[in-house]
């Protein structure tokens, strides 16, 4: 059984880390360093872009919904600078041009940087790490490391691929104002 925090929830990382002590036994990682580099690298990776991911799905709901928000305030702000006189008119309009262009940057980013697909492409390579890993212990198969090793490396090619079709490519068509090549 993992070992947890003081009021007994495991996290995914206290999931993993008992996950990797049971594929390095398994594997007999102690008597192979190769093996015992390789089952550390995928453990890093499946924490990695599982961290990645996290970091991604915040920040693409903050922006859009902080985008949402303020672009909806901008109507708002200029229908009242019709009734209002003056200085209060000025700040109106100033405060909405200022809205105005931190929509347009949050869209930008949203887009160039690709926020959604990164978030994606990262939680889909940390759950087929994972799974890699739950087969292999699952396996009562003699080859079952090789198999482990090819689930692994697969995972690696599908995420490479995704990325440069959901992120890389996205980013260079949206820069060029473009949507393919």
């Amino acid at each position: 059984m993992p070992e947890g925090h003081d009021d007994g929830v495991l996290t995914d990382e206290d999931i993993w880390r008992d996950l990797r002590k049971n594929i390095e036994v398994k594997a007999k990682a102690e008597q192979d360093k190769d093996r015992k580099d390789f089952i550390a690298a995928w453990h890093a990776r499946m924490v990695r872009s599982n961290e990645l991911s996290d970091g991604f799905k915040i920040a693409y709901y903050v922006t859009l919904s902080l985008t949402a928000l303020i672009a909806a305030a901008v109507p708002t702000l200029v229908a009242a600078t019709g009734s209002a006189s003056g200085t209060t008119a000025t700040v109106l309009r100033v405060l909405a041009a200022v809205f105005g262009v931190l929509v347009a940057a949050a869209t930008s980013i949203i887009g160039v940087v690709q926020v959604g697909n990164r978030w994606r492409v990262y939680r889909t390579y940390s759950q087929s790490l994972e799974e890699a890993g739950w087969d292999y212990l699952a396996s009562d198969k003699d080859d079952g490391y090789a198999d482990f090793e090819k689930a692994v490396t697969n995972a690696r090619r599908l995420y490479g691929r995704e990325y440069l079709n959901e992120v890389a490519i996205l980013q260079t068509s949206g820069s060029k104002g473009k949507t393919g090549t």
